[in-house]
């Protein structure tokens, strides 16, 4: 099985593509609507962890075609914290983990794309 491909809006937080903008692929198809409540099939504990991923996530990276991965994500961490998760159940859920850039390694490769304010002069 192949690298799992990630997602444009991760490799745009990370600074992929300064060093090699020519490789930049076309934007992903992206949902204009929002990742929105968490579905009714979740328990009370998936759901309170749903929200919290909400929380911990890039801002804009997460929308409703997420919902299925993310739901997912949230039964495999109530299974991890409840210390029930199988060894298949544990490397899924860190595989799922970083193909939504929440892993410690993802999140340190993120970069503030925003305009650097502590030069006066950058502008110039």
């Amino acid at each position: 099985m192949g690298t799992v491909r990630k997602p444009v809006e991760i490799l745009e937080l990370k600074g992929a593509y300064k060093k090699d903008p020519q490789r930049r692929r076309p934007p992903s198809p992206k949902s204009a609507k929002a990742i929105g409540d968490p579905p009714d099939h979740l328990d009370e504990a998936e759901k309170t962890i749903w929200f919290e991923i909400i929380g911990i996530s890039a801002p804009g990276v997460l929308v409703s075609s997420d919902r299925l991965v993310l739901a997912r994500l949230c039964q495999l961490e109530k299974l991890v914290r409840q210390r029930t998760a199988r060894d298949n159940e544990t490397a899924q859920h860190l595989k799922v983990l970083a193909l939504l850039g929440l892993t410690p390694a993802d999140r340190s490769r993120i970069a503030l794309t925003g305009k650097d304010d502590s030069n006066p002069y950058a502008s110039f």
